[in-house]
């Protein structure tokens, strides 16, 4: 029984289709990392939840971003809310705001991904 096979030509460029879909699935889990860690950064005044943002970096990456700046001294306060276990936040939010979300939940960021990343493949 002989085997017929169909060459069918990728629409358009496949590394531009790649390229494309890489941006879109680092932009799902990086959305989707924001929505997780927005229930855990810390509240005085909510500025920093309020400062927090996706950015696009080079090669279609992203990186989640909580920029607040303090008004007394311009310090950018993000960093040192995030990594200081010692501090307290009465009015709610803990430290490590952003790596929480991330342990245990791969699977979650990975399908968020590909959701992303199918209609563009």
């Amino acid at each position: 029984m002989p085997v017929t096979v169909r060459y069918v030509r990728p629409r358009g460029d496949a590394l531009a289709r790649m390229a494309a879909a890489k941006a879109a699935g680092a932009g799902a889990i990086a959305d989707k990392l924001l929505e997780n860690s927005q229930p855990l950064v810390p509240v005085e005044t909510e500025t920093l939840k309020k400062s927090g943002h996706v950015v696009e970096l080079e090669g279609g990456k992203r990186a989640v971003v909580y920029d607040a700046v303090s008004e007394e001294d311009g310090y950018p306060y993000g960093i040192k809310q995030h990594e200081d276990a010692t501090l307290h936040h009465p009015n709610g939010g803990e430290d490590h705001f952003l790596s929480k979300p991330m342990e245990g939940h791969d699977g979650e960021y990975l399908a968020e991904a590909a959701e992303a990343m199918r209609p563009l493949l």
